[in-house]
């Protein structure tokens, strides 16, 4: 059952990490109309799917089940800092998981260990100076995921950690 407590950290991560996102308290109707008006522009979207289905070759048990989920979590936020200098930052989580249930050697069904389907961290911040015909810009971007599953003996959870950081103009 280690898979149902990957789930749950999940599911909590996810509601801290839109509870803790600049101004996600209500939404903007239009991100931009905020954006332009001084205040923090944020819009935060949230997806879960979810699909339950067997199969089945007669009446007398010959049916398999198999559960598929999704969830998904996308929220932007930014701001104008100052005449000279725009802050943008970005978060989309992913994590997806497919359950498939099969026959033991006497017949009995059972639940598979999942498989696992979608899964992503990405994160990245990004403050411009705009009062320059050149833009200079300085970023950062966070990649990961939540279970990694690479080493057949072990999973790993937020693994690998990615760091990058660039300087430019735009």
């Amino acid at each position: 059952m280690n898979s149902w407590r990957n789930v749950r950290i999940l599911a909590g991560l996810m509601l801290a990490v839109s509870l803790t996102v600049p101004g996600t308290a209500p939404a903007a109707e239009d991100v931009e109309a905020e954006f332009e008006a001084g205040n923090w522009g944020t819009e935060v979207k949230l997806g879960v799917n979810l699909l339950q289905s067997y199969y089945t070759q007669n009446w007398n048990g010959g049916d398999k089940g198999s559960i598929v989920w999704n969830a998904t979590l996308d929220a932007i936020a930014k701001k104008q800092l100052s005449e000279a200098f725009t802050w943008n930052n970005t978060l989309n989580l992913a994590f997806g998981q497919n359950h498939q249930q099969e026959r033991d050697q006497d017949g009995e069904l059972f639940w598979q260990r999942p498989d696992k389907t979608t899964d992503e961290i990405t994160f990245e911040s990004l403050l411009r100076y705009t009062e320059s015909g050149l833009n200079p810009y300085l970023s950062v971007r966070f990649e990961s995921q939540f279970i990694d599953q690479t080493d057949p003996r072990k999973d790993f959870t937020l693994n690998p950690l990615q760091f990058r950081e660039s300087v430019g103009i735009s």
